[in-house]
């Protein structure tokens, strides 16, 4: 099994530079979802407009792919990512309060990561008709992957809610690479 990457009641590894600012960004970013989504309606999480799905929807497939991952890293459990034949959860579609903890829950499994160099096995579905393949990576190559992810489907939750009204601010769903992009074409 792949070597404990969660605070045990030892001293911890010391974690990198890039692994302090891969974690204080998921917790960010899951921090700006949780405030996003904390003042929507439940009629409004759940609603889903024309041609899309509800923000509900997003937030459950985003809380989803944090569990896939925590799972892989946490003592006892898998030891590998599957975000392909993750579990899903209707109830964090359906309940804006269960994913509201449930961020929450993820902020502080996630700061409680220790080592971001671990490598880890993620199962994949590259064909659809062929068994599961495996690829290797890493504890902070999936970090960036479900960060990523993330703000990804924050833009979408960004756009659906737009269409009841609802305006969240400038950055929320704004990729890093386009906030980066922006300030040096200001600078």
């Amino acid at each position: 099994m792949t070597q404990s990457v969660l605070k045990q009641n030892t001293i911890a590894p010391a974690k990198s530079a890039r692994g302090d600012a891969l974690i204080a960004k998921n917790i960010a970013t899951l921090g700006q979802l949780y405030s996003g989504i904390e003042n929507i309606s439940e009629e409004i999480y759940t609603s889903s407009p024309a041609n899309s799905s509800s923000i509900g929807m997003h937030v459950r497939h985003i809380i989803e792919f944090y569990q896939a991952f925590l799972k892989a890293i946490c003592p006892d459990q898998a030891d590998e990512i599957c975000y392909d034949g993750r579990q899903r959860k209707a109830v964090f579609e359906s309940s804006k309060t269960a994913s509201l903890n449930e961020i929450k829950n993820i902020q502080a499994h996630i700061e409680a990561i220790t080592c971001c160099d671990t490598p880890l096995t993620m199962d994949v579905v590259i064909d659809p008709d062929a068994p599961m393949e495996a690829l290797q990576t890493t504890v902070q190559r999936e970090l960036y992957h479900v960060l990523d992810h993330t703000v990804h489907h924050m833009a979408i939750i960004k756009m659906t809610s737009s269409q009841f009204g609802i305006l969240f601010e400038q950055d929320f769903g704004l990729a890093n690479a386009t906030k980066s992009h922006q300030q040096k074409a200001n600078a």
